[in-house]
């Protein structure tokens, strides 16, 4: 039986690719695209015109299926091809071929769309634009899947990954991967996708990588098979990337996602909060109404579930008055929506016919996704008003379903039909098919325990590797340190045939029949020059290696404390857990900041304080509940400084956050780092909060905290400043030596 989730996928990608298509703000229609091309006489632009033409008819296409559009989007793109050979534009060229091959792949025409797709390939990698040549891989299988052709999808995206290794930094391996973890699926194997996503979700979720799509896979694959803690997990976790990265143009798909996984929770409240942003995002773009009617149609069916009848009714109307419907969906939906509204205000009748006429028009329409759900609504309306003939011959009508939720909610409708008729036979056995479904989601459940032990297994691993790398880094860094005893003897033989040059010099003067030995001797020490400045470069190269190093290694750390969190009930490990991990995160900052500047010897503060405090405020979910002042001079530090400064940083903010305001008390953090006097600098963080409490003496305090930031200021040679001035603060002077 095919899991739920394949359909899903083509799903998805059709949304996206129609969502797109009702999106797109063309320049003109077709008409218009014509009569400017006609007028353009730039055969560059006209080339543009053409490609634009060829996008408007690929999405008329797409949304009517009538080939007149298919048939006008490849004479248009043939036509940018003829004007681009023409005037020797490969660019323009290779563009249109590509975009050829596209609407091959539309027609089923494969064997020329892979022949255009090739062309391109081949054009992008002899110009270098490496990136280009894996983003158009995947586009071209992004077509082939729109168009059923699943082992051409598969091979296009395996493609782009093979070029994805060799030119690492042309393309993002986790968008890859994503595209092939979704093919398992439409291959009809649902294992190898789930471990292709996680697979993913476990390499990049620690690396500052946008994983909104993996997630929301997962979540909904999870969803089908009936594992709600991992469907929950997944779905939440893909809202987070949406709203931090906010690289998506479509992040109402992923907050209706969330809606219906809480549905499906039975959570109506939760639901109709996520269907109201999903609406809200909606209401926004220029989507087909008939999304909008549906979204609307969710919010008034779990407002009835709750029993609020009037609110229900308030979301009708509310709906009605912002976007009159027009299409011929959109009026279906929105009767619907009327039916349910009907029912629920006791207007038996009307809601009846209603809900056979959304019925009629779906048949007429022949939009078959749906048409199963309105029968279900149908069979319930009969059911709840005891018309239990009418409620049997519509369930039947519902039709067959792959999804282990759908069948289980069918058999327990019929189930309640048969109860109600009498029919204990009946009842019995659709009670039976019930349980049956149940326990087979059961049963998926527990399989997925087995994932989450084997994906343990694979985190032990990885401890068990940390010492290795740690041993690496200590063999890595004793060899930087004989690179710069090799530095050193090259500077001083260096001088040493300096000298001698001076000499060669003037023998030369002397006895011109020393000239020939001269040359030899300077294109030797030039030889030796360059071998110098090579090193030269070889120690910065090698420098920005072990700092980037430490800072990968301290991610891991990192990452492995985020985790066992997770298992971790008791408040005050959970909290020391949490604290170390901000302070790992205070000093790989500063690591990263050396392997990404040019300067490896020294941090830039004010980028450095900018990063941290915007670390902080995600840790802490504040949601501009604490505003934050920085005044920091330009000021660079050696890492022996700036890792304390940081540390106490980190320290001074995190005490200001966690103890300075009561809950849900607007505040203020003032962070201040300036250069008071050549070589002395001074550090403050104060806040407007509570204060300390009158009784408090700083050295005989007992706080990690505070013994902390006094044993890092005397590292430094300063001395900690604690005062309570209508809040607390922190300030520490020191000075640097020269």
């Amino acid at each position: 039986m095919r899991i739920k989730l394949v359909t899903l996928v083509i799903c998805l990608q059709f949304w996206m690719a129609i969502s797109a298509a009702g999106q797109t703000t063309y320049p003109m229609d077709g008409h218009k695209l014509k009569l400017a091309i006609e007028a353009e006489k730039i055969d560059s632009t006209k080339i543009r015109l053409f490609q634009q033409l060829r996008k408007y008819y690929a999405g008329q296409y797409l949304i009517s299926q009538n080939k007149y559009y298919l048939d006008s989007a490849i004479r248009a793109i043939n036509e940018a091809i003829n004007i681009s050979k023409k005037i020797h534009n490969d660019s323009l060229k290779y563009q249109s071929i590509k975009y050829l091959g596209l609407s091959y792949i539309q027609s089923g025409d494969t064997t020329n769309a892979q022949k255009c797709q090739k062309q391109t390939e081949k054009y992008f990698l002899d110009s270098r634009y490496f990136n280009l040549a894996i983003k158009s891989w995947i586009g071209f299988g992004e077509a082939a899947d729109r168009k059923g052709v699943h082992n051409l999808g598969m091979d296009s995206y395996q493609r782009s990954l093979a070029l994805f290794y060799k030119h690492p930094t042309a393309g993002n391996e986790a968008v890859i991967r994503y595209h092939i973890a979704q093919e398992y699926f439409l291959l009809n194997n649902p294992a190898r996708g789930e471990k292709e996503a996680l697979a993913i979700v476990a390499k990049f979720n620690n690396k500052n990588i946008n994983l909104d799509q993996a997630k929301v896979f997962l979540a909904v694959y999870y969803q089908s098979i009936g594992d709600y803690k991992r469907a929950l997990k997944y779905c939440l976790a893909s809202v987070k990337d949406v709203e931090k990265f906010r690289e998506i143009s479509e992040p109402d798909f992923y907050y209706g996602e969330l809606a219906v996984l809480y549905d499906a929770l039975g959570e109506s409240e939760k639901c109709i909060f996520y269907y109201k942003k999903t609406l809200e995002l909606r209401n926004k773009t220029a989507i087909e109404e008939e999304f909008l009617f549906r979204t609307s149609g969710f919010i008034i069916k779990n407002y009835i579930k709750l029993g609020k009848t009037d609110a229900a009714i308030n979301e009708l109307i509310k709906t009605q008055k912002q976007h009159k419907p027009q299409s011929p969906l959109g009026k279906v939906f929105n009767m619907q929506n009327q039916a349910y509204c009907d029912d629920a205000s006791g207007k038996v009748d009307i809601a009846e016919r209603r809900y056979l006429q959304v019925i009629a028009d779906l048949k007429s329409l022949q939009y078959n996704a749906v048409i199963g759900l309105a029968y279900e609504d149908l069979s319930n309306f009969y059911l709840s008003h005891n018309r239990l003939s009418d409620a049997r011959i519509s369930a039947e009508n519902i039709g067959a379903s792959s999804d282990l939720f759908e069948m289980k909610r069918f058999e327990l409708l019929r189930f309640k039909i048969d109860s109600a008729n009498n029919d204990a036979h009946g009842a019995l056995e659709h009670f039976m098919k019930y349980t049956r479904f149940r326990d087979s989601i059961s049963n998926e459940s527990k399989s997925r325990d087995i994932a989450e032990l084997q994906l343990q297994y694979e985190t032990d691993k990885k401890e068990s590797n940390i010492k290795l790398l740690t041993k690496n880094g200590r063999l890595q860094k004793e060899q930087l340190e004989q690179a710069n005893i090799n530095q050193k003897f090259i500077l001083g033989g260096s001088g040493v045939l300096l000298i001698l040059l001076g000499l060669l010099y003037n023998s030369y003067r002397i006895n011109q029949r020393n000239a020939n030995e001269i040359d030899k001797k300077n294109t030797s020490l030039n030889l030796i020059v360059f071998e110098k400045d090579e090193l030269l470069k070889e120690k910065e190269w090698l420098i920005k290696e072990i700092h980037h190093r430490v800072k990968n290694n301290l991610q891991i750390v990192m990452g492995l404390l985020q985790r066992q969190s997770s298992f971790i009930s008791n408040k005050d490990a959970l909290s020391a857990i949490r604290n170390s991990e901000q302070r790992m995160n205070s000093v790989a900052l500063i690591h990263q900041k050396l392997y990404q500047s040019e300067n490896v010897m020294t941090v830039n503060m004010s980028d450095y304080i900018d990063e941290m405090v915007g670390y902080l405020q995600d840790c802490f979910d504040l949601r501009g509940q604490i505003k934050f002042e920085k005044e920091v001079d330009l000021i660079e530090l050696e890492v022996n400084i700036a890792v304390p400064v940081g540390l106490i940083l980190n320290e001074a903010v995190t005490n200001s956050i966690k103890y300075a305001f009561q809950t849900d008390e607007m505040g203020l953090i003032r962070i201040a780092l300036k250069c008071i006097s050549p070589n002395c600098y001074s550090l403050m963080v104060c806040d407007n909060g509570r204060g300390l409490p009158s009784n408090f003496d700083l050295q005989k305090t007992n706080s990690m905290g505070f013994n902390l930031m006094r044993g890092l200021s005397k590292q430094i040679g300063g001395k900690l400043i604690v005062a309570s001035n209508n809040g607390l603060e922190i300030e520490i002077n020191f000075k640097l030596q020269s």
